[in-house]
């Protein structure tokens, strides 16, 4: 819904007022709608799974520069979702917690881990790329699909075949991004992380 609003009304306060129209209506929803609803409960268990397969699968003699790249990850990966949510790109019908944008379980559980798993296993960036690209793949065309099915996410002005551009120049991004800060990290301290 569009409406037309005269410049003069569009004052801070005109704009935090209907925040908070917005914030009641997305909390009334979330209490009886969200909340612990089976949707809720897999995505309760979408936020926490991922890191008990993590725990299992790290090698935690590099826990620390992997930990860190996954915070990149999902550091980048809640700021995307932001910006793509407020401009109604899409939207998650469902949320874990209401005041929140993003989808957390995907932005701060399955993408970082997942990113993290693909940098531990994938040390050339010739296998990097290849599995970004089925990685890409997998989210864009099957688990977005399935969300979508299952009223979790809700594609507005946006398509599958952008999420699977946007997460292939994501995935490189952050492994070109991350490894420049490693390059940088060695010259300082003369060692190899």
């Amino acid at each position: 819904m569009s409406f037309y609003l005269d410049v003069q009304t569009a004052t801070y306060t005109n704009i935090q007022e209907t925040r908070q129209q917005l914030n009641d209506l997305l909390y009334a929803r979330w209490l009886q709608h969200d909340l612990y609803s089976p949707a809720w409960w897999f995505l309760f268990a979408s936020m926490v799974t991922p890191y008990f397969i993590w725990w299992k699968l790290v090698d935690k003699s590099h826990f620390f520069e992997l930990f860190s790249y996954g915070l990149l990850s999902g550091t980048v990966a809640v700021v995307l979702d932001i910006v793509g949510v407020n401009l109604l790109w899409w939207g998650y019908p469902v949320k874990l917690f209401y005041f929140f944008t993003p989808l957390l379980p995907a932005d701060l559980g399955i993408i970082p881990v997942s990113s993290m798993l693909l940098y531990q296993y994938c040390k050339s960036w010739y296998a990097f790329f290849l599995s970004v690209v089925i990685w890409a793949s997998v989210f864009s065309f099957i688990v977005e699909p399935l969300f979508i099915h299952f009223g979790l996410f809700s594609m507005d002005h946006w398509k599958h075949i952008y999420s699977y551009m946007d997460f292939i120049l994501f995935g490189m991004s952050i492994k070109l991004t991350f490894w420049l800060i490693c390059e940088q990290v060695k010259k300082k301290i003369g060692k190899t992380l």
